[in-house]
């Protein structure tokens, strides 16, 4: 024979050899899940959900009223800015201060929960 006729055998051979590697997002993910398949973790998490829920049992029963309550004034406002603006009654500076106003005291409160 031939080294021709070999070299097709060779080939199936190192196919057959030939390692799949993962890319590195693939090498991340299954780090990940071996990582949360440990008792130690499970653990972790699970002292986590109690405390969380304990300390949510025991903040304010009105909360969510209160929050849209807040909300529903703080659209009071927007809209009647709105209006105001929309009827001329106040100039654009005055407007966008207003708005502005009103949106950073949103962003403010809900960054200090």
């Amino acid at each position: 024979m031939t080294a021709d006729a070999r070299e097709p055998s060779r080939q199936d051979e190192s196919a057959d050899e030939e390692i799949v590697e993962n890319s590195p997002g693939d090498e991340l993910g299954y780090a990940i899940a071996d990582l949360l398949r440990t008792k130690e973790v499970a653990e972790a998490v699970k002292k986590w959900v109690e405390a969380t829920a304990q300390s949510k049992a025991g903040e304010y029963p009105h909360a969510r009223l209160q929050a849209w309550l807040a909300f529903a004034f703080g659209m009071v406002i927007f809209l009647t800015i709105a209006v105001l603006a929309w009827l001329k009654v106040l100039s654009g500076e005055v407007t966008a201060g207003l708005l502005g106003s009103l949106l950073g005291y949103w962003y403010g409160r809900q960054k200090s929960s």
